[in-house]
Order: structure tokens, then sequence, then C-alpha cells
């Protein structure tokens, strides 16, 4: 049974503009349009990776990440040759990643946002793993582990993913 989330919405869909960049302020980028899909993921790995309850992992089309001052160095990721991480040539803060098994996508990282309050987040991820004292909203679609994309995506994110794929082909 589909359970596909809502089309995404900004917090606030008045300024569909989002802008970020890296902490030294040499490298920016520009949204040009919002995520296919956000989730909160409550692994371990997260946890220990940002310190926090869980870690945002937001999934734009690479051709939506514009950007628009400084430059960009990619670097393979050594334990996965198939994923490389987008960094700012000066500082060497990682912007965004991409992998060749997910073609046309990236993960964007929230953090270098200018305002990273202004992402929602569609789905909870291994919720079994997260902290008990963390109440999820009922309103947001929650999972034991991953889920299926097909299923939980939205009909929108999903043909612009498969649009993208196909104008490289």
């Amino acid at each position: 049974m589909s359970q596909n989330a809502q089309a995404y919405q900004w917090v606030d869909d008045s300024n569909p503009r989002l802008e970020g960049g890296c902490r030294c302020g040499t490298t920016r980028v520009n949204l040009r349009d919002k995520p296919l899909f956000v989730h909160a993921c409550h692994c371990l790995t997260c946890q220990k990776n940002t310190g926090s309850a869980f870690g945002i992992t937001t999934i734009m089309l690479e051709s939506d990440i514009e950007l628009i001052q400084g430059s960009l160095i990619v670097k393979a990721i050594e334990q996965a040759p198939h994923r490389h991480r987008h960094l700012c040539s000066t500082c060497g803060e990682q912007l965004y990643s991409t992998a060749t098994n997910h073609p046309r996508s990236a993960i964007f990282q929230v953090g270098s946002l200018d305002d990273p309050r202004r992402i929602t987040i569609n789905a909870h991820i291994f919720t079994k793993q997260k902290h008990d004292w963390l109440v999820l909203p009922d309103n947001v679609l929650q999972f034991p582990e991953l889920y299926d994309r097909q299923t939980t995506w939205p009909e929108e994110s999903l043909k612009r993913l498969a649009a993208a794929i196909k104008a490289d082909s």
C-alpha cells in the first residue's frame, strides 16, 4: 500500500529561494528548487556523527544546487569510492555529497543553509533506535528502519528525479 508523503513545502513558501555556504564564507550556493525528500535519521551512526538525536538528510537534484560564489573540490570517500564529497576549496567544509548509484541526486548538508529552520522533515527513519525521550509528530511518516522510495516519496519528487535521469540518457 502506498503511503507517499505530500508534495514538499518550505516552512515559508512565500520565499522559495534558499541560500547557504561554507563557514568561512568563500563558497556560496543557492538551492533553485525544493528538496526531493527530507528525512530525519535516528540510527546510531547519525547520532554519533551529529552529536545529536538524529541527522537530517536533504535529498536534492544535483542540478538544483547552484554555485554562486567560490569553488568546490570533489573528493571520493575512501571507504565508499562510489560516493563523492563536494567541499569548499578554501576551508574544506562539505556542502553536499553525490553517489554514482544514485544518479542526478545529491545529499545537501542542512547545516550549510543560512536558515536551516526553513527545512521541513517528510519522514523519520530508524525510529527503533531513536531516543526514548524524543516524541515524534504524528503527522510525519515514521519508519522503524528504511523506507521504500517509490511508495514513500511524493509523486512530484519521483517525477522530477525520473525526468533528470532521463535527460541524461
